[in-house]
């Protein structure tokens, strides 16, 4: 089978593979940090959830209308915890990227979009 794969995908493949599979494993094991994630995050369109506002354990949430709300928050590697105000509901939203100018969300609070900001 490895002469197959060799011939298929040519000599060195597996090593190749292992470097993949080792950088997928890294990316799943991001762990974000407060700072990586405070400030303002602008959303290019239009939403419920258009400007997030990262402190230290808070985030408000401005959608340009009427409506501010803010959560408190905490981070495990890639997974942004957010508790409403009485702390007896949590939502877990994966981080999917994180950039000086990106913010991915999959599913913020309790929407089922991916969000890039």
């Amino acid at each position: 089978m490895v002469d197959h794969l060799e011939y298929k995908y040519g000599i060195g493949w597996w090593t190749k593979f292992q470097s993949q599979l080792e950088s997928i494993d890294i990316i799943k094991k991001q762990k974000i940090t407060i700072d990586d994630i405070k400030g303002k995050w602008y959303l290019n369109k239009w939403t419920m959830y258009l400007t997030l506002s990262f402190a230290d354990t808070t985030v408000f949430v401005d959608n340009h209308i009427d409506s501010v709300f803010y959560s408190n928050y905490s981070l495990h590697n890639d997974t942004l915890i957010l508790k409403d105000n009485d702390r007896t509901i949590t939502y877990k939203n994966r981080i999917i990227a994180i950039s000086n100018h990106t913010l991915i969300i999959k599913s913020f609070w309790n929407g089922a979009d991916t969000l890039r900001h």
